[in-house]
């Protein structure tokens, strides 16, 4: 008896439901049918996303590429040590052409697109690897800059950064 009960009343609820969305059914309808009918529309009318058109997509990528990611670079190129930083140019064909100064053991954002040059870069090392009697040179490539990624700026900090560029401007009231 408590089953019928609530059969009844989950038919009742899904009659009710039905109505509210526009679905017509049978007046002798079951339960199991009336919840497969409601569960089939509302799967039908979940919105599909809406795909992007290509100008966003492109959009999209250029400011993903843009963004700027605040890091610490240290270069390991023997060659490079005693330069403080290094002018950077890159391009391609959605952002077009950036240059850069990128100061090294320094705290500094530069936009995602030359960070992903920078970790590319490598130089060689060249060592002396004995084999029996004979000395043969050989090398190796490295890594030409090691990047520490830092957590992005707080509001906090952007405030204060932000005042001392006032001052050093000459702006702060």
């Amino acid at each position: 008896m408590d089953i019928e009960l609530v059969e009844e009343s989950e038919l009742d609820a899904l009659k009710k439901r039905a109505d509210k969305l526009g679905i017509t059914y049978h007046t002798n309808i079951g339960v199991d049918k009336l919840r497969d009918k409601v569960n089939s529309f509302l799967a039908e009318d979940v919105p599909e996303e809406v795909p992007l058109t290509r100008k966003q997509e492109l959009n999209a990528l250029k400011k993903e590429q843009e963004k700027l990611v605040r890091v610490r670079i240290t270069c390991m190129d023997p060659s490079s040590k005693a330069l403080q930083g290094e002018f950077l140019t890159v391009s391609n064909k959605l952002v077009g052409t950036l240059k850069r100064y990128v100061p090294f053991a320094v705290e500094w954002h530069v936009p995602q697109i030359m960070l992903n040059v920078l970790r590319q870069k490598q130089h060689s090392v060249f060592f002396i690897e004995k084999i029996g009697k004979k000395e043969i040179t050989r090398y190796r490539l490295v890594n030409t800059y090691a990047i520490e990624i830092l957590e992005p700026l707080t509001v906090k900090e952007l405030r204060e950064l932000a005042r001392k560029q006032a001052m050093a401007a000459g702006t702060e009231e």
